[in-house]
């Protein structure tokens, strides 16, 4: 809803490719927020949970979440999930805007890699290899959506990188 009455005010100040622009991305925005807040909300958090109530019974230590911390933990978690992936989106974006070629994403896939599981180790809470893991596949998974992604929509010719059809 609030989405929703955010472009109904911006929508007047657009013009007609503008708005086919916005309209474009909107549709796969909103597709992607939520699939990564679901993700985390039935899979990432109780699991993340379930591992500091063990890992804190088993060092003696009784962990108790107020309710504030509760919701705002929860919150953080899943916002972060939503925003993270909008990775193929913004990778999209980028390739659209001229900003990087196309075939940038796939010469660097390595290096991406090493960035998202660092991504997946710092945000989650936990010292267990479990739940970055939980994170950091689901981004390499959308990365790897965006460069087909980007591939079927640009029409790279691996051999003549100049033909390139935007």
């Amino acid at each position: 809803i609030i989405f929703r009455e955010i472009l109904a005010f911006i929508n007047p100040a657009l013009y007609y490719n503008e708005r086919r622009i916005v309209k474009e991305f909107f549709f796969p925005s909103m597709l992607l927020f939520v699939a990564g807040v679901s993700f985390s909300y039935f899979i990432v958090l109780p699991s993340t949970i379930k591992f500091l109530y063990a890992y804190g019974e088993s060092m003696g230590v009784t962990l108790f979440f107020d309710i504030t911390q509760f919701i705002t933990f929860t919150i953080q978690f899943l916002l972060l999930f939503g925003f993270s992936y909008q990775l193929p989106i913004i990778m999209f974006l980028f390739t659209r805007l001229r900003i990087v070629k196309p075939d940038f994403w796939k010469s660097n896939f390595r290096y991406v890699a090493l960035i998202l599981i660092l991504f997946g180790a710092f945000i989650t809470p936990d010292g267990s290899g479990v739940t970055m893991w939980f994170v950091t596949a689901p981004l390499l998974a959308l990365y790897l959506l965006g460069i087909i992604i980007i591939k079927a929509k640009f029409k790279v010719n691996e051999n003549n990188i100049k033909n390139i059809t935007y």
